[in-house]
């Protein structure tokens, strides 16, 4: 597949670009857009009904966690390294990474499924950072490979961007 989509090098460095940095104040140094798409997955969320197998009280703590990681992607203090990162790269994809919210398992066990926003940051527009799907997994072996299906679509979306924004269409 021919690639559209052009993205920030290095990848997911804008939501990372203020981390560790004590002398900036916590404002905003980033725009988060969500596409179309992913705004009616993160209402189906919001509403619970993006994954009937997320228990209410878990799609509660990630709703809260989610929030508290776009937050420092807006901000710029996205930890991608540590014991526990906010986010992560993805081999599968070339511009495209993962915010990864996690239940507090002192509080509640881990669930069943996690929760994942995939997101890109273009090449062509400083500052911004696309939201483009919102999907869950197995927190387990992935044998119907439903990781791969949602960073596929994310990639999809991001290409679907450029191209609306390459031909003057808002996205």
């Amino acid at each position: 597949m021919m690639r559209h989509f052009a993205p920030y090098i290095p990848v997911g460095g804008r939501a990372c670009s203020c981390w560790g940095r004590l002398d900036l104040p916590p404002t905003p140094v980033n725009e988060v857009r969500i596409v179309g798409a992913c705004r009616s997955e993160m209402e189906a969320f919001y509403n619970n009904r993006l994954d009937p197998a997320l228990p209410d009280a878990t799609s509660a703590m990630l709703r809260k966690k989610l929030e508290e990681l776009v937050k420092l992607a807006h901000q710029g203090r996205v930890s991608f390294t540590g014991p526990q990162p906010h986010a992560s790269t993805l081999d599968r994809s070339d511009g495209c990474y993962e915010l990864r919210p996690k239940v507090d398992s002192r509080i509640q066990p881990q669930p069943l499924r996690e929760l994942r926003l995939y997101l890109a940051e273009p090449k062509v527009e400083d500052g911004v950072i696309l939201g483009l799907h919102l999907a869950t997994k197995p927190n387990d072996v992935d044998v119907l490979g439903e990781q791969d299906a949602a960073i596929d679509e994310a990639d999809r979306r991001a290409d679907d961007w450029e191209i609306k924004r390459m031909f003057g269409k808002s996205a």
